[in-house]
């Protein structure tokens, strides 16, 4: 199972793509135990916080965050009703906690039929797009560059081997 920096496990399932110029983050949605099916990212929430704390110390710029759900797919939502945010923020200096509940609370009402009275699921299959550089700051020890490749978990990640 992958585990945080200190140890402990996250089941939070995620991938990264190429999307045009940037990298694509892509966060599985959440979802509780059903009758012969365990539940889907539980840790959801710890998973994105990892995510975001990690490419802050990147020196990452979130250029775009949306809903990718299937809900929103199949309703052919364009991007701009399924924005979570309008602007791109370099993530060094943020406050990466006000952010995760920034992007995960404008989730609720997107792909909701109009008038509904529920708040909607803030968990749902998200987009970020990101740019990444390397940053000025030195990198904390222990943070390995190699976790932004695809993956479908957040392991700490090993060294990449160099041949000799």
């Amino acid at each position: 199972m992958p585990r945080e920096d200190d140890g402990r496990l996250v089941e939070a399932e995620y991938s990264v793509i190429q999307d045009g110029a940037l990298l694509a983050l892509l966060l599985s949605s959440q979802s509780g135990a059903t009758a012969g099916r365990t539940a889907r990212n539980p840790d959801y929430i710890r998973g994105l916080t990892l995510l975001l704390t990690r490419l802050q110390s990147l020196g990452a710029t979130l250029h775009d965050a949306l809903v990718d759900s299937r809900n929103t797919r199949v309703l052919g939502l364009p991007e701009a009703e399924r924005r979570l945010m309008n602007e791109p923020v370099h993530l060094v200096g943020q406050d990466i906690s006000a952010l995760r509940l920034h992007l995960t609370s404008a989730q609720g009402p997107i792909g909701q039929a109009p008038g509904s009275t529920k708040k909607g699921n803030n968990s749902k299959r998200i987009r970020l797009r990101l740019e990444v550089r390397a940053s000025p700051r030195p990198k904390p020890a222990g943070l390995k560059l190699r976790w932004l490749r695809p993956s479908t978990h957040m392991g700490t990640p090993t060294a990449p081997r160099r041949n000799r």
